[in-house]
């Protein structure tokens, strides 16, 4: 095509795009609210009610993925084996978000079982999507995915070690 970019592919990455910096806003909302640091500011005041926040947050987050989950990323520049890398990736992305949300943090310090049971589920499913990554020959070794994947590994061994019910 004379070296030239399709243009259905810049349209395919415009999207894909899209949907990380969606998730980045929402990122940024669990970090502003539950892991900044106490000081005297009122800029950032903390949560009055944490759980009631974090349901919020989690709505939102259930509903971007909704949306990215369910986009085929149809266009004609793309093949089978890019549409479910770029699905994998952005359902570990939705996964590593829950976990931040849930896991404990300056706000909610000790989370309930059912939030360490979330917990526990996503980093499975962020581990089982690093392994199909590896499998279709698209995991690359950066910094940020082997940082993600022992913070998976490092979650789920943290979310049954204090509860029971997870155990179970």
């Amino acid at each position: 095509m004379n070296g030239a970019i399709p243009h259905s592919f810049m349209a395919a990455v415009t999207r894909y795009a899209s949907y990380t910096y969606k998730l980045d806003r929402i990122v940024s909302d669990i970090k502003l609210h539950l892991y900044h640091l106490p000081g005297d500011s009122s800029w950032f005041p903390w949560p009055e009610n944490p759980a009631e926040h974090q349901q919020r947050i989690r709505q939102t987050l259930d509903s971007w993925w909704q949306e990215a989950s369910q986009d085929e990323f149809d266009f004609p520049s793309l093949d089978n084996r890019q549409r479910e890398v770029w699905r994998l990736k952005l359902r570990i992305k939705y996964h590593t978000a829950t976990v931040l949300l849930f896991q404990p943090s300056q706000v909610v310090r000790n989370p309930p079982a059912q939030a360490l049971q979330t917990c526990f589920d996503s980093s499975s499913s962020i581990l089982e999507g690093y392994e199909r990554l590896h499998d279709l020959h698209s995991l690359h070794h950066g910094w940020r995915a082997v940082q993600s994947i022992f913070a998976a590994g490092a979650t789920l061994i943290y979310s049954f070690w204090p509860s029971l019910e997870v155990r179970k």
